[in-house]
């Protein structure tokens, strides 16, 4: 799978959000559901 940039940049404000909230496991179930949903 291809990423474009802007998918990144969207996976960085994620990141940024749920990591300062201490809650990765949300980011990276949220990341799996985005690219499973392309």
């Amino acid at each position: 799978m291809i990423l474009k940039s802007d998918d990144f940049l969207l996976f960085d404000m994620i990141s940024n959000d749920f990591t300062i909230k201490k809650n990765r496991k949300l980011v990276f179930e949220l990341i799996f559901f985005i690219i499973l949903k392309k």
